[in-house]
């Protein structure tokens, strides 16, 4: 499986990159969803291009894996991001 990690000075969390890559096909979906969302899960750019441009922490809170007991929210916008398999 792949996530984003999100790391910042008080938080370090995992974002399953399928999470994201749904989010952005329900965009694309006339170019076909699951088209999409393969071709989010096979370019690392796009899942965290999408994921920083594009969603707000409300959409994605909820699919948040903790690693680090820390809160998120505040420093979202400028958390390190990359992705890893696990």
């Amino acid at each position: 499986m792949k996530y984003i990690k999100l790391t910042t000075e008080k938080a370090i969390y995992h974002l399953p990159l399928e999470f994201v890559a749904k989010h952005r096909a329900e965009h694309y979906k006339e170019d076909g969803f699951d088209e999409e969302v393969e071709f989010v899960m096979n370019d690392d750019y796009e899942g965290i291009d999408w994921l920083s441009n594009n969603m707000d922490y409300e959409d994605f809170k909820d699919a948040l894996v903790k690693i680090k007991d820390k809160d998120i929210e505040e420093d979202f916008a400028n958390a390190e991001k990359e992705i890893i398999e696990n």
